[in-house]
Parts: C-alpha cells; structure tokens; sequence
C-alpha cells in the first residue's frame, strides 16, 4: 500500500495514466491500486505517517542506501 501511495502522490498526472504508472512497479492488479487511490484522500496523514515510518526504518536498516 505505501508504494502505491508513494507512486499515487509523486504523479504529476492524475487518473488512468496514475493508477497504472502505480500498478506496474507494484506488482498490484490496477483494481488494487484503484482501492489504494480511494483509500488516500480519506487518510493521508495517516499513510504519509506510515509512508515516513517505514522510510526511516529502510534507512536504518539499509544505511548504504539512504544516501540515493
């Protein structure tokens, strides 16, 4: 879910093009992602806290690559 917020939220173009730019790098089925881009305008904060979350936790885990 937070890659397909990520993605959802990075895009510059909104809609089809969005969703299925989300599904491909994903590996979700685009009525997954379609589920995802309903379920973040409702809860942004939360999944952009989620999002910082696991960041961080990457980043401490795999410190060689926090810096890309």
């Amino acid at each position: 879910m937070w890659e397909v917020a990520r993605v959802l939220r990075d895009s510059t173009a909104g809609g089809g093009a969005a969703i299925d730019r989300a599904a491909e790098p994903t590996g979700l089925a685009v009525h997954q992602v379609r589920i995802a881009a309903r379920y973040y305008p409702e809860f942004t904060d939360e999944v952009d806290a989620w999002i910082a979350e696991v960041d961080r936790e990457a980043e401490e885990g795999y410190p060689h690559r926090a810096a890309r």
